[in-house]
């Protein structure tokens, strides 16, 4: 559907150890990091604004989102998109996360939208911790650089937490995300498949302990 395949290599004490992040969608790689830093900061504001709504993604609202998506990522990449497609394919896929499936609404109308999957981390012993990449995270043209996109990923990092999964995995732009506490792939020394530090391979861990237990 349009993810990246990777892989990764995590460094414990002196034994180099593996960790594949495993998915039918996509691969990726993991070790420890930073907690979202400022959460509670973003967290004040978006209950603050009460004209502000994260909710769960309907029927009804699956054409708007994917004509947000469209204006969003339209040549932003590339000549046209195909994130709207991806976007259309990925909720029928069987690791799709309906819970997490949410929209971000302004005075009722619908500006963006985040999505997350299901995928797994495992190391050279067939140890397994369950892990939720993201994407894509959309808004709507004229509402971005606005901290709309920053409270819908605030928000759907702290309903990841209450589920209990270890860590959250993205392949993107650092930019846009270490201030959430997500961090590259080098300084936990997470490599891809083909050994190399990507710089768009980044982490979140929510759960250091159980993140401890691959070995």
């Amino acid at each position: 559907l349009g993810f990246a395949l990777m892989g990764g290599r995590n460094v414990v004490g002196r034994r180099p150890l593996c960790a594949i992040l495993v998915s039918r969608l996509c691969l990726i790689r993991f070790r420890p990091g930073l907690r979202p830093s400022g959460e509670n900061v973003y967290i004040l504001q978006l209950r603050n604004k009460m004209n502000i709504t994260i909710r769960n993604e309907t029927k009804h609202d699956e054409r708007v989102v994917e004509e947000i998506t469209k204006r969003a990522f339209w040549n932003l990449h590339e000549m046209g998109c195909n994130e709207h497609l991806i976007v259309h394919e990925m909720r029928k896929h069987i690791d799709f996360i309906n819970d997490l499936d949410l929209v971000i609404e302004l005075g009722g109308k619908i500006i963006g939208n985040i999505m997350y999957t299901k995928a797994f981390l495992v190391d050279d012993e067939g140890n397994r911790i369950d892990t939720y990449p993201f994407g894509p995270v959309s808004i709507d043209t004229s509402y971005q650089r606005k901290g709309y996109g920053s409270k819908l990923i605030i928000e759907s990092i702290v309903r990841v937490k209450k589920i209990g999964i270890s860590a959250i995995m993205i392949y993107g732009n650092p930019g846009n995300y270490v201030k959430f506490g997500f961090v590259g792939s080098k300084k936990h020394q997470i490599t891809n498949g083909e050994g190399r530090f990507p710089c768009g391979l980044l982490v979140l861990p929510l759960n250091e302990n159980d993140l401890g237990k691959v070995k």
